[in-house]
Formats: C-alpha cells, sequence, structure tokens
C-alpha cells in the first residue's frame, strides 16, 4: 500500500512497510479532507495486516498550524482505536496534539527524530 493525498491545505503520504508500519508524512496546516482520507487509509491497512498488528509512524515535522476541528476529529479517531493498532509514534508535533493524545487507548510516543520512533516500534 502507498498512496498520497493533496489538497489546498495539507499532503501527505502514507506506504506500508513489510514490517507492518504505516509510514506517513504530512506537510501543510491539515484539513478535515485530508483526515478522513488518511483515517480511511489506516483503517485499510489494518485490515491488510489483521487487528492489532499495525504499527504507526507520522511524521509531523513539516506540519503547519493544524485547524482545532481537524484536531479534535483525530483525537476522537484515536479514542476509537483500543486494540486496532499496536503502537502509534509522533515525530514532531505541537502541544495540542500531545494534549490531545494523552486519552489515547493505544500506546502513543512522541519523538524528535525518526530513528528513535522507528526504533520504539520495533520494541515489543
Amino acid at each position: 500500500m502507498k498512496e498520497t493525498y493533496e489538497d489546498s491545505h495539507v499532503s501527505f503520504s502514507v506506504e506500508l512497510s513489510e514490517a507492518g508500519v504505516l509510514i506517513s508524512s504530512f506537510v501543510g496546516s491539515g484539513s478535515t479532507a485530508g483526515t478522513e482520507c488518511f483515517i480511511q487509509w489506516v483503517e485499510e491497512a489494518i485490515t491488510m495486516v489483521g487487528t492489532g498488528n499495525l504499527c504507526v509512524l507520522m511524521d509531523l515535522r513539516e506540519q503547519t498550524s493544524v485547524p482545532l476541528r481537524t484536531q479534535i476529529r483525530m483525537g476522537s479517531w484515536l479514542l476509537g482505536l483500543q486494540q486496532k493498532i499496536s503502537k502509534i509514534a509522533i515525530v514532531g508535533g505541537g502541544r495540542t496534539a500531545r494534549v490531545l493524545s494523552r486519552s489515547s487507548k493505544v500506546p502513543l510516543s512522541f519523538f524528535n527524530d525518526l530513528d528513535a520512533a522507528f526504533l520504539w516500534l520495533a520494541q515489543s
């Protein structure tokens, strides 16, 4: 699975690795349509690797301010992921993302660089 999305506010790509890690990289400010597309692709990846087997890496270092409505949608989606995803690693991410992530039922951690994020995802 390898997909790209672009609208007037955000562009991002997702790629599912053989190890079952969905790697995503975001540029821009985010949009409701983009968020819905990302969620759909994550759900497709869960179907491909099996419930509870998918790890997600979100690289947000190039993302600028994200509309509050978009952040709330992502946060509410995270709340419903219990046992669907193994781990979520976020590289970058602002204060609001960190606050919203506290309610996540999935192990989730923030990192400053990709290597540390990949290392954490590889740990059991």
